[in-house]
């Protein structure tokens, strides 16, 4: 499960006696897990402040607390920052590297579960719009950890996919790449891509109006990464116009505090 994957890096810190661990209360078995490591403390996301962390040793969260400068601003002594998540845009990498405070993410830790939630998700979908999968062409948008186990899965039951991912595609990665304009013909679109906003591969709002209204009514997208991957706002919009949009969301933009429209 995702909060084992912070578990290894965690011991091998040299542990004070009375070590104060802080976690957020959406870690599953926080006290179980971390207990014998120290003194644990449970935390809210929607009420933590700078004050009740002032003498935390560490800190784990999950992706609903950014951690910043702002919410470390009155402890002198934390030694290491984890999140049970496989992203990392909530955390504020530099500054905890500036302040020399380690820090570990619990990437891939989740990556089959998520690859069979998508394939469970293309074979009911297929279902309701009266396809097989075993006819169609799988789009894959990252072939990161997720995208890659998913890749493997389609790969063994025989159902054809393509791979885009330009930055891996630049670095060398020996696989074969496509674009996303040859992407967008897919039958099934699944979204499996950092949340980043800057940059010349940005994925901000990657699905905005113009993806969107370019789907036709027998595609299905799904979002299995970052919500901010795709517009939430445009996507209703389009449906409120009556667009047929195919979605399979399993993300939204600014969670806890999603679009319960959409």
């Amino acid at each position: 499960m995702q909060t084992s994957g912070i578990i290894a890096p965690l011991s091998a810190i040299a542990l004070k006696s009375i070590m104060k661990i802080y976690y957020e209360d959406s870690m599953p078995y926080g006290e179980e897990f971390f207990s014998e490591l120290g003194q644990c403390t449970v935390f809210s996301h929607k009420t933590v402040n700078a004050d009740m962390l002032a003498d935390a040793d560490v800190l784990l969260v999950r992706s609903t607390t950014t951690v910043n400068q702002q919410l470390l601003a009155n402890n002198k002594q934390l030694q290491f920052v984890g999140t049970a998540t496989a992203g990392t845009d909530h955390i504020n990498q530099a500054y905890l590297a500036s302040c020399h405070i380690p820090f570990v993410s619990a990437g891939g830790c989740n990556a089959v579960a998520v690859a069979e939630y998508v394939l469970s998700a293309m074979l009911v979908m297929g279902n309701r719009l009266n396809w097989q999968l075993a006819d169609k062409t799988v789009g894959i948008v990252g072939a990161g950890h997720v995208g890659s186990a998913l890749s493997r899965l389609l790969t063994v039951l025989g159902i054809s996919h393509k791979l885009c991912d330009p930055p891996l595609a630049q670095s060398g990665d020996k696989r074969e790449f496509v674009e996303m304009k040859e992407i967008m013909t897919c039958d099934v679109i699944t979204l499996h891509v950092p949340w980043t906003t800057t940059g010349p591969y940005a994925t901000q709002h990657l699905f905005d109006m113009a993806r969107l209204a370019a789907l036709h009514e027998n595609q299905v997208l799904i979002n299995a990464c970052r919500g901010e991957v795709l517009d939430n706002q445009e996507a209703l919009a389009l449906l409120q116009q009556g667009k047929k949009l195919n979605l399979v969301l399993d993300v939204w933009e600014n969670e806890p505090d999603i679009n319960l429209d959409l």
